[in-house]
């Protein structure tokens, strides 16, 4: 099913998402009427993506800056500019962190104008269709944290997946190098996710109650139907694959991530209002999240990662022990942690924060 037939597909189903729900340009719902299995690399892996001639540095961290847009420019410009990852005609999916009803700032979801800017930036190197996916937890998220509107606002279509939905999942094959994925059943991967030809992985750093911090990997899960095995819940299984729970949530998210690697072609770590406190993943609506005034872009998410974990003023003992899944990813091949073999870039746009905190995230709530 085409994606001009998968909106149809909705429209018929009376999937359109209400404005009030979910923000304005919302769908429920994705496109492929068939399903089947997809290869451990998705669908059309760097179809329509530029070669990566273009790109000058793996890694690029931005600092300080007028606004967050220009922070977030700044950080793809780093990389060798949008233009080297997406090109004309291409078909691009952007994944956030929409998953929480807070507002902009608390730190809990992608924050708004760094996704507007993306947008952009996608617009202005030629892509053909742009969209956004996520499988939020909250009942109202994008009119809360500001998605929503900057998504109508920038014509872009905003997916919002639902496990109910058979049309909107593929199930993956396991690569070599996965521990305990096989274990836990099949795994169901958005066909909207799978089916683009550029991926642009937009996570926001913040602390995690079952994960020490939430980014790059562990935003991965907002792309899969059973989210729940992962912490030790789950819904009782889908098609024929079963749903075992996981015994380690840090080994089956490296094991997603190395799944997926070859699917995300840019990260860039949202890291300008950070979720510091115990409170983490949803945040309080009446407490900010610190300044950081930071974006880490790269091609390579575990890398990203890393350095958004000692951003965060975790090092890398700590890092071992609440948020294993980032050395554990690098273990079986997802990425590296090795920032020293990668062809780094720093630019320091003047004023803002940009300092580096010492802090240690608690362990209270568990969530996504």
């Amino acid at each position: 099913m085409t994606r001009s037939n998968r909106r149809d597909f909705l429209k018929r189903a009376g999937a359109v998402a209400s404005g009030a729900a979910l923000g304005a340009g919302a769908l429920v719902g994705c496109g492929k009427g068939d399903g089947g299995a997809s290869t451990a690399g998705g669908g059309a892996a760097g179809g329509a993506a530029a070669t990566a001639a273009s790109i000058t540095h793996d890694l690029c961290v931005s600092k300080g800056g007028e606004s967050i847009a220009q922070l977030t420019r700044a950080a793809i410009d780093g990389l060798g500019g949008m233009a080297a990852f997406v090109s004309q005609g291409a078909t691009v999916c952007l994944k956030p962190n929409a998953s929480w009803d807070r507002s902009p700032g608390i730190g809990a979801t992608t924050h708004p104008d760094v996704f507007k800017e993306l947008v952009l930036m996608c617009q202005e190197a030629g892509a053909g269709d742009i969209y956004a996916i996520d499988f939020p937890l909250a009942s109202e998220p994008l009119v809360w944290n500001g998605l929503g509107p900057v998504a109508e606002e920038a014509g872009t279509e905003f997916i919002i997946l639902t496990d109910t939905t058979d049309q909107m999942w593929e199930t993956m094959e396991f690569p070599d190098g996965v521990r305990v994925l096989p274990e836990m059943g099949e795994e169901q991967v958005a066909y909207d996710f799978l089916g683009a030809d550029v991926v642009i992985n937009i996570p926001v750093l913040k602390s995690h109650s079952s994960t020490g911090v939430s980014i790059a990997l562990k935003n991965l899960m907002g792309v899969i139907r059973d989210r729940g095995r992962y912490h030790g819940g789950g819904s009782g299984g889908y098609g024929t694959g079963g749903a075992e729970v996981s015994s380690d949530i840090h080994q089956a998210i490296a094991d997603l991530g190395l799944m997926l690697k070859d699917k995300v072609h840019l990260t860039l770590v949202d890291c300008t209002y950070v979720l510091t406190d115990e409170s983490g993943p949803r945040g309080r609506e009446d407490t900010p999240g610190e300044p950081m005034m930071t974006c880490i872009a790269g091609t390579d998410m575990v890398a990203c990662d890393y350095r958004a974990a000692q951003l965060f003023g975790l090092s890398d003992d700590q890092i071992s022990q609440v948020a294993a899944h980032i050395p554990l990813a690098a273990e079986i091949g997802a990425g590296t942690t090795d920032l020293a073999s990668l062809k780094l870039n720093e630019v320091d746009l003047g004023g803002g924060s940009g300092d580096e905190p010492e802090a240690t995230p608690e362990t209270d709530e568990e969530a996504g």
